[in-house]
């Protein structure tokens, strides 16, 4: 089913807030070379949730995708102990119970 994203506003705003914190977190350890998966996924959830909220017909694959990847950024940066990872937790687990809701 394909679903237009106007139609979810407070879904998008959470979908750039989640953007917005995962690129500050793989920013914040993009130089500690035991925390290269967090960068990775970081990276990719930041990616995804920014195309999501760019468009303007979404499916429900789509959103289950976004929904798969938060929680495995959210997975990983709950093994780490800093403050930009604990907010990375923090908003990737509502992101993805969020888009979850929406496929």
């Amino acid at each position: 089913m394909i679903m237009k994203n106007e139609n979810h506003k407070e879904l998008i705003s959470l979908l750039n807030e989640c953007s917005v914190e995962c690129k500050s977190c793989a920013e914040s350890c993009k130089d500690m070379p035991h925390m290269k998966v967090c960068v990775k996924l970081c990276r990719e959830c930041a990616q995804k949730c920014e195309q999501i909220s760019l468009q303007s017909n979404v499916s429900s694959d789509e959103y289950q995708q976004c929904a798969d990847i938060c929680n495995a950024c959210a997975d990983e940066c709950a093994q780490h102990d800093n403050s930009h990872c604990k907010k990375c937790v923090e908003i990737c687990s509502k992101c993805a119970e969020t888009c979850h809701q929406a496929a």
